[in-house]
Formats: C-alpha cells, sequence, structure tokens
C-alpha cells in the first residue's frame, strides 16, 4: 500500500456582480478500492470559498444519496432516481452549492486533494436570471501543487500512482482502425444519435460545453417505434480511456477520450416495473467484452427480463448482468423508455470519435442525426426489434449468427 498524498489542486473563478449562480463538482470513474463496487466509496468534496468567505458543497449524486430537499440549488436526489430523464451516470458523484448575487465582483476559489478519480471538473453556472452562461474546469487545467505534478497531464504520475492498487506502467498505444462505413438508409430497426442541441445545452445545466455553443459531452437516443423497438443492441467502437480496466496506467497517458459510459435512462422510476438498481455500463465494463475489431456491445430489454437474468447469474443487486447472444457479448440494461444516453468526458481533440466533430444545430425541432461522415467509425450504433424477434435470433438489422450490418 502506498502512503503518500495526492497532489493538491486550485481553481480559480472571478464572479462578477449582481451574479448569482450554482457551482457543481463533477467525479467520474471513482476508483474507491480497485473493485468494480469500488464507485459507491465518497469521494472527498472540494473545500470552496465565495470573497472569501467558506461555501459548503451539499452531495447532489452519488451510490449513497438520498432525496433531501434543498432551499437552493438543487436536491440530493435519491440514487435510484438517477435514472430518470437526463439523469446521472450510475457510477459518478456530483456536487453542488448556490450562491448569491454580491455587490462586486469576488473570487470564488476551489482547493483539495485530488481525488482516485478518472475525472473531476468544476463548473459554475451564471445568468440564472437572465441569458445563462457558464465557466467550467477541467482537472487538467487547474492548479497543482506541487507545480509539475498535476496528475491528469500527460507523463506525469497518475491519481492511480498514489492509490492501494498498483495499476501498471505499460502506456497503452492507440489503435485506430481504418475501417470505412458506407450508411445510405436508416437501416431495419434503427435508433439514432443525435448530439445536444445549442439551447439545451445552454439550458439544461450541460458540462464539457464547446466553442460552438454545444456540448460535446453527450450523445442520445431515444426509440421511435416503442412497440417493435422492446429488446435493442448498441455497438460502440473504443477509444482508449485512462480508467479502461483493473489496472489503469500509473503515468497519465494521452487518451482519446478520457472516460465513456452508456446509459438506460427512463422517464421515471414509476414507468417501469419492476425497476432496476443499475443503469451505467463504464469504460472499464465495456472493454471487458469487447470484439476483435475494438467494439463493445450493450443490450437493453424490458426490466422483467434483465431481472431474470440477474436472478440467475446471481449478480450484485448494482451489477448488471452479461448476456450473450450469438456473435455477440455485453451488459444487458433495462428498458430505456427515456433514452440512451452515453456520456463523453475530456474527449480529445483531435479524437475522430469527439461529438464535437458532429454540427451543433440551435434547437430541438432542428436538430439532425449525427453521422457517420461527422463521427466515422466511432457512431454509436442502435437496433431495436420486438422480444419474440430477438429471441428467434433478430434485433432489426442484427441477425445473431452473423456479422454487424454494414449496409
Amino acid at each position: 500500500m502506498k502512503d503518500i498524498m495526492t497532489p493538491q489542486y486550485t481553481s480559480e473563478f472571478t464572479i462578477p456582480a449582481r451574479q448569482r449562480g450554482i457551482i457543481v463538482a463533477r467525479f467520474y470513474d471513482v476508483w474507491g478500492d480497485g473493485s468494480l463496487d469500488g464507485w459507491q466509496q465518497p469521494v472527498t468534496p472540494p473545500t470552496v470559498t465565495l470573497d472569501g468567505k467558506p461555501l459548503n458543497l451539499d452531495l447532489w449524486f452519488s451510490a449513497n444519496s438520498v432525496s433531501t430537499p434543498e432551499p437552493d440549488g438543487f436536491n440530493e436526489e435519491d440514487y435510484i432516481n438517477g435514472q430518470s430523464q437526463g439523469g446521472f451516470d450510475q457510477h459518478s458523484q456530483y456536487y453542488q452549492q448556490s450562491f448569491d448575487a454580491l455587490t462586486h465582483d469576488a473570487q470564488l476559489v476551489v482547493s483539495g486533494n485530488y481525488q482516485i478519480t478518472g475525472y473531476f471538473s468544476i463548473t459554475v453556472y451564471l445568468g440564472l436570471d437572465g441569458t445563462r452562461f457558464q465557466y467550467e474546469m477541467l482537472d487538467r487545467e487547474m492548479t497543482s501543487t506541487p507545480s509539475n505534478l498535476n496528475p491528469y497531464i500527460e507523463g506525469n504520475p497518475s491519481v492511480i500512482f498514489y492509490s492501494e492498487s498498483e495499476g501498471h506502467n505499460k502506456k497503452e498505444e492507440s489503435i485506430i482502425y481504418n475501417q470505412q462505413i458506407n450508411r445510405i438508409d436508416k437501416r431495419e430497426g434503427e435508433v439514432l444519435f443525435f448530439r445536444a442541441d445549442a439551447v439545451r445545452s445552454a439550458t439544461g445545466f450541460s458540462d464539457e460545453m464547446a466553442a460552438d455553443g454545444c456540448s460535446k459531452g453527450y450523445l442520445s437516443a431515444t426509440k421511435d417505434d416503442p412497440n417493435n423497438q422492446q429488446v435493442l443492441i448498441l455497438r460502440i467502437k473504443m477509444p482508449t480511456t485512462f480508467i479502461g480496466s483493473a489496472t489503469p496506467d500509473l503515468t497519465f497517458g494521452r487518451y482519446q477520450c478520457r472516460q465513456v459510459s452508456v446509459s438506460a435512462n427512463i422517464e421515471s422510476t414509476a414507468s417501469v416495473d419492476p425497476l432496476l438498481d443499475f443503469w451505467t455500463v463504464s469504460s472499464r465494463m465495456l472493454n471487458e467484452y469487447v470484439d476483435n475489431d475494438g467494439y463493445a456491445y450493450v443490450f437493453f430489454a424490458p426490466t422483467y427480463f434483465t431481472e431474470q437474468l440477474v436472478k440467475e447469474q446471481g449478480v450484485p443487486s448494482r451489477t448488471p448482468p452479461v448476456m450473450t447472444w450469438g456473435n455477440y457479448k455485453g451488459y444487458l440494461l433495462g428498458d430505456p423508455n427515456y433514452a440512451v444516453v452515453i456520456r463523453y468526458r475530456d474527449p480529445a481533440s483531435d479524437w475522430e470519435g469527439n461529438p464535437q466533430n458532429a454540427v451543433c444545430y440551435l434547437s430541438p425541432q432542428y436538430n439532425q442525426p449525427v453521422t457517420v461522415d461527422e463521427l466515422g467509425v466511432f457512431l454509436p450504433e442502435l437496433f431495436g426489434d420486438t422480444m419474440a424477434n430477438f429471441l428467434n435470433g433478430k434485433i432489426g438489422a442484427v441477425i445473431s449468427d452473423r456479422s454487424w450490418p454494414v449496409e
């Protein structure tokens, strides 16, 4: 076991006069004890001061959160409600606090020791009474003490170096497959993905905002024929990520995307029966069953079907079961009757699959699906079909014992 304290971080923001706001700290891929359940162990939130006075952050969401009404800011969200609508990544931890407007410009200072997580960011949302705007700072952009040891800078010891787990020193090489997919028309049972538009990005407390005005942190897909899309299969080309296995890099490397996760979001906790205790597959989980061409698969099914597989496999209540369907194997989530949401944390600017490569549309009525011309082989593909067809080896254009459909 290492007995080394992680480096400290500091972030500073200038809050303009007469601007009340909300500060949010986001932690993804919490390492904990390094096990698949380690994400449930709480992190230590930042210490925050505004104009020299303490501003205590409250828990917003985590594996241990319970519903608590708050007079300001956001209510603490029940863990189980994290799968509703826009929701949360199941394995994330969020902290937040609101603050009142001051008569003068003031400094908001955020500090602490880096936590053993795959990703950490601070976002300050302002303009709550008018035109919304925000400041955002990622872990790699923060001032570190010692100054040369920011653990999210390529070549520095990563946060895993300071943990009990030994990880590994080998830096995995980025593998780029030059495979081309020519898509002409929407295929049988296909459900298309959309990038968050500018209006929703600006009004929905999004993060990972790109210069074009849309978030580069999310893609989502909603079933357009729910009665005939009861079971779905997702294929996603995996980028290189930081915590993508049980042995992350001890030396922080260069990653195509720091973290990727897939979630089955529901309309409300009353919209499915039974209600499952899980809804997200992390980068580490996705990589467990990646195929020889670098693709991972996630299945979605009615919750009664998924729960039955949970019982048969005897998996922990907050861990999805694994399903093998012909040539395809991956985790099985419940029914995404609101949306399938893919979260991208800190996608590299030169990575082909960065959602920022897709057009930023103004508002929902103008939004168009993301295309293969924009994201290449990293465009996620989702197909749905009836339960009967699935049991007979077919999900839309995907046949269980055949190669993935190209056209």
